[in-house]
């Protein structure tokens, strides 16, 4: 044998050399490391995914715990209370308080979730009222009372909210079922009698927007399950009020982590068990879906092994030389991108420009004819110098930074057409300061704000409204504050969804203003919204203090 192996040539001892010493070694490491892989990642995923399922438990509790304070508020409120008042004689007082109860409890049903109410002592008072046959929620007097119904357990629960499964309200000829949540109601006129029961249906659905957000491998179920293993929401598409099968060895294990292995179809179980809610979150994902891949992979591995290290030294030398030539190449890409962005922001500047001045001349002309039709020349050539202020402001010569002054000019102008044309009687503060006002700034960008201003806050106020354009530097920046006292509530969510984008369909004119101030000047800088104290709006527009000259 050895003396066999002498006789090799270079080549032929070199290859052996490289079996032996390289390829074997390296393919049973790889072997025996898989194996260990496997093993500890079904370990770990298993841990993993208790940790999630406890997350998750907590967050579905959490939702369960906000609809016991919403039950809780209804159950308080006047309308529910005054139900329990001696019933009038007079049935329209009786259908008064009824309606007053329906309103509030359709107001508060959104989506799937329904809130309902059941008085069965008090049915004869309101033979009116339609039964829970006919209204997905409302106000109902029929229901079953009997020992073991859905009424009786909330009765016997003393004020405890109780999630359990009953048949959906409303029209339901096939009996669909919905997790409901369910607490007596007391009247507060008599602590020691309960008075009804309110329940709030739709449960799986509000929590299943939380289970979908929990995300497991393909062929993963999640499911929450009650003391007796009963469904009451699932991402699997499993019916609500189904029962699920546990395996036996889940029986008895309320939290924690179980394998099932049956050959090719072994599943991973996580449970756990609330103490609060005394529900179980339960997630169940097939082994194959964490290792089932990895021993194909590994049998591929095996035999690429040996072709890789075959081309392994050729291809490292070749992309070796590929990697010199391709920082060069990308040394130019970065420098012809540098040029190219710079190019783009120049056209989206004055493609953003260019999209404002149209809509404002168009319905400046549009005031100037309907003045010129019903009043003489003099008012007519009053609203005419304005609009040439703004076309001649507007223009700049082709600049797009100018003069904060000159700016001012551009909405002084703007106000006054305003003025005349809607015959405006609101009150006008300026706060400039001189220092400010040779300072550059993106020109027609305070226009925007102050028509916002106008038409969202003070335009039908007449004398009481009034209408605040400062303008101060400090330190290196320029700030410039245009408030209103607008008697409307200010949306301050929507209005910062516009500036960032998220609401593409609104606000176009702040939205332009917010970007060509960032294009010019950077993301540093800006306009913001906040609500004033007196009442009304503050909008904020930040630029650096620059010069010409700079």
């Amino acid at each position: 044998m050895i003396r066999s192996i002498r006789q090799w040539n270079m080549t032929q001892k070199l290859i052996a050399f490289f079996v032996l010493l390289i390829v074997f070694p390296v393919l049973l490491a790889y072997w025996i490391v898989s194996a260990r892989v496997a093993s500890i990642t079904e370990q770990q995923m298993g841990d993993t995914l208790f940790q999630l399922v406890k997350t998750g438990h907590l967050t579905l509790d959490r939702d369960i715990t906000a609809a016991g304070g919403v039950t809780e508020r209804l159950m308080l409120m006047t309308e529910t209370q005054r139900m329990f008042d001696p019933p009038s004689e007079i049935e329209y007082y009786r259908l008064q308080q009824y309606l007053a109860l329906d309103k509030v409890l359709s107001e508060s049903s959104k989506h799937a979730v329904g809130y309902s109410v059941f008085f069965p002592e008090l049915a004869e008072y309101y033979p009116f009222a339609p039964p829970s046959g006919v209204k997905p929620n409302g106000v109902f007097f029929d229901c079953d009372t009997s020992p073991g119904s859905w009424f009786r357990q909330a009765v016997d629960a003393k004020g405890a909210g109780l999630i359990l499964t009953m048949d959906k309200l409303g029209d339901n000829p096939e009996r669909e079922q919905t997790a409901a949540y369910v607490r007596r109601i007391n009247n507060l006129l008599n602590n020691d009698k309960p008075a009804g029961v309110l329940v709030m249906t739709g449960l799986e659905q509000l929590l299943q927007n939380d289970l979908e957000s929990l995300k497991l491998p393909d062929d993963g179920q999640i499911v929450l399950l009650d003391p007796n293993n009963v469904v009451l929401s699932s991402n699997a598409g499993l019916k609500t009020a189904s029962v699920f099968e546990l395996p036996p060895a889940l029986a008895e294990l309320p939290t924690g982590v179980h394998i099932e292995k049956h050959g090719k179809d072994s599943w991973l179980f996580a449970i756990h068990t609330s103490a609060d809610s005394r529900t179980k979150l339960l997630f169940k994902i097939p082994i194959r879906s964490i290792i089932g891949e990895h021993e194909d992979m590994r049998q591929l591995v095996n035999s690429l092994m040996i072709v890789y290290f075959g081309v392994l030294l050729i291809a490292s030398l070749y992309f070796f030389r590929r990697f010199i030539e391709m920082t060069k190449r990308l040394n130019r890409a970065t420098i012809d991108n540098y040029h190219l962005e710079l190019k783009h922001k120049e056209a989206e500047l004055s493609t953003l420009h260019s999209q404002i001045n149209p809509h404002l001349l168009y319905n400046t002309l549009e005031s100037i004819m309907w003045r010129n039709t019903i009043e003489g020349n003099e008012e007519s050539a009053s609203m005419i110098r304005d609009l040439s202020q703004l076309m001649r402001i507007g223009l700049s010569r082709g600049k797009t930074l100018i003069a904060i002054a000159e700016e001012l000019k551009h909405v002084e102008a703007y106000l006054r057409l305003q003025l005349k044309r809607n015959h405006y009687s609101f009150r006008i503060h300026w706060q400039i300061e001189e220092a400010s006002r040779d300072l550059l700034i993106p020109k027609v960008v305070l226009q925007p704000l102050v028509e916002n201003a106008i038409l969202h806050g003070i335009r039908k106020m007449d004398r009481d409204g009034e209408l605040w354009i400062s303008v101060h530097t400090a330190e290196d920046r320029v700030l410039i504050h245009i408030e209103d006292n607008g008697y409307k509530p200010v949306d301050l969510n929507r209005l910062h969804e516009i500036l960032s984008e998220t609401r593409p369909e609104e606000g176009y004119g702040i939205r332009n203003v917010n970007k060509r101030i960032k294009l010019h000047f950077g993301d540093a800088y800006g306009i913001r919204f906040e609500s004033r104290p007196e009442g009304g709006l503050r909008v904020t527009l930040t630029i650096p203090a620059v010069r010409e000259k700079d």
